[in-house]
């Protein structure tokens, strides 16, 4: 290796310097030039989320479990009950958004966090993270039960042979 070829190599690694910080004041969204470089990192990784990105993937996680409760749900409610649910349901998303987006601005807050903390204190806060634990363990038991219920009648044809 030449001595240019040293000197190009540490220039490059110099370069892919990343900046990454996990803590509770972390945004929920990186931005877009996380390295000096527009390729990535050292090690080629790909470019930080983009807000589109983050937006289309919640989406359709919403709709995805949204559209996997929704005849159960019907079933259970009837349709009158259903839709009345379902209205009083939007009728709420809405109203909480409009929460999310005036404490975010009036309390500078970036993350969902900081957004609890300003509107209802810290208690809000913790009950808020609370909140949020106990539905993403809701939710990995649903999916559970649904990998289950695949699973099970699918090894036991795969076993027997029996298509």
């Amino acid at each position: 290796m030449t001595l240019y070829e040293k000197n190009n190599e540490q220039q490059q690694q110099q370069q892919h310097t990343t900046i990454l910080v996990n803590n509770e004041q972390t945004p929920l969204l990186l931005p877009n030039k996380i390295s000096k470089t527009k390729t990535g990192g050292p090690y080629n990784e790909p470019p930080a989320a983009s807000f589109t990105g983050a937006v289309f993937n919640l989406s359709t996680t919403i709709i995805g479990a949204g559209i996997m409760a929704l005849p159960a749900t019907m079933k259970v409610l009837g349709l009158a009950l259903g839709v009345g649910a379902i209205a009083i349901l939007a009728v709420l998303a809405e109203y909480s958004l409009d929460v999310l987006m005036r404490f975010s601005k009036v309390g500078n807050a970036v993350t969902y966090s900081q957004v609890m903390e300003s509107a209802f204190g810290r208690v809000g806060r913790r009950l808020f993270q609370i909140c949020i634990f106990v539905n993403n363990f809701g939710i990995l038991v649903v999916y559970m039960i649904i990998i289950g219920l695949i699973s099970t009648p699918l090894t036991l044809t795969t076993l027997t042979g029996d298509f």
